[in-house]
C-alpha cells in the first residue's frame, strides 16, 4: 500500500478525498489485525484494568512477573526454567511456604530447614535411601545378604531360613567340642587340659556298663 501525502497546495476536494481513504485504510488496519500472523508491539501493552482471554498458549522467552495471583485448572510445566517468588504457592494438592522453604501436598510434608520430609501416605519407588520410620508392607521385597555379611542392613527372610538350614546341628559343631571315632555308649567328658569336651567310652569314663552291672549284682548274690 503505497502512502497518501497530504499537502498544503492540495485543494479542499483533493485534501477531503486523502483524509477520507486515511480513515478507511486505518478502519481496515484495526479491523483486519487477525489477519497479521506476526503482530507485533512496538511498546509496553497496557491492558487498562482489562484482560486476555482466549484458547491456545503463551511461549516467551524471558521473565512473568505478576503482583496477583496464578491460577489455572491445569498443569504448570517448567521445562530449565526457574520459578522464583517473594510469596507462597498454594493449590489444592501442593503448597510452598517461600519464607521458609517449606512444602507441602495431600499426603507428604517437606521441612525447608530439616531438609526432611515426611510421608503420610503410601511411597512407591525403586530405591529408597535414608531413615524410614513406620510400618513397612508386608509385600516389599528386599536384596537378600550374603552369608557372611555381619553388618546392620535389613535381613530378608531368605537370608534368615537360608541360615537357619546351614546350622550344623550336631554335637561335632560345637567349637569347644571335639568328636573323635564315635561309638555306642560314648560319653562326652570335659578337658581341662584343652578346656574342650571330649568323647570316651564308659569304661574309660569309670561308669560301669551293663556287663559289669550284671556281674557284680551275681557276686554279691543279688
Amino acid at each position: 500500500m503505497s502512502a497518501i501525502v497530504v499537502n498544503t497546495t492540495d485543494t479542499f476536494d483533493q485534501w477531503r478525498l486523502k483524509t477520507n481513504q486515511l480513515a478507511v485504510d486505518v478502519d481496515d488496519a484495526v479491523r483486519n489485525v487477525v489477519e497479521d500472523l506476526t503482530p507485533q508491539l512496538g511498546g509496553a501493552l497496557d491492558l487498562n484494568s482489562n484482560d486476555i482471554t482466549g484458547t491456545g498458549n503463551i511461549n516467551i522467552t524471558g521473565n512473568i512477573q505478576a503482583s496477583g495471583s496464578l491460577t489455572g485448572g491445569g498443569d504448570l510445566t517448567a521445562g530449565g526454567i526457574a520459578v522464583t517468588t517473594a510469596g507462597n504457592i498454594t493449590s489444592t494438592a501442593f503448597n510452598v511456604v517461600a519464607s521458609s522453604g517449606d512444602m507441602s501436598g495431600t499426603n507428604w510434608s517437606y521441612d525447608g530447614a530439616a531438609s526432611d520430609m515426611t510421608i503420610t501416605g503410601s511411597y512407591i519407588g525403586t530405591t529408597f535411601s535414608g531413615e524410614l520410620n513406620g510400618t513397612i508392607n508386608t509385600a516389599t521385597t528386599g536384596t537378600t545378604q550374603t552369608a557372611s555379611d555381619n553388618s546392620t542392613k535389613i535381613a530378608t527372610t531368605e537370608y534368615v531360613d537360608t541360615g537357619i538350614s546351614n546350622i550344623a546341628l550336631t554335637v561335632s559343631a560345637l567349637t569347644d567340642t571335639t568328636v573323635t571315632a564315635p561309638a555306642h555308649q560314648h560319653l562326652l567328658m570335659y578337658d581341662t587340659g584343652t578346656s574342650k569336651w571330649t568323647n570316651s567310652s564308659i569304661l574309660a569314663a569309670g561308669v560301669p556298663n551293663q556287663s559289669f552291672t550284671v556281674a557284680m549284682a551275681v557276686a554279691l548274690g543279688y
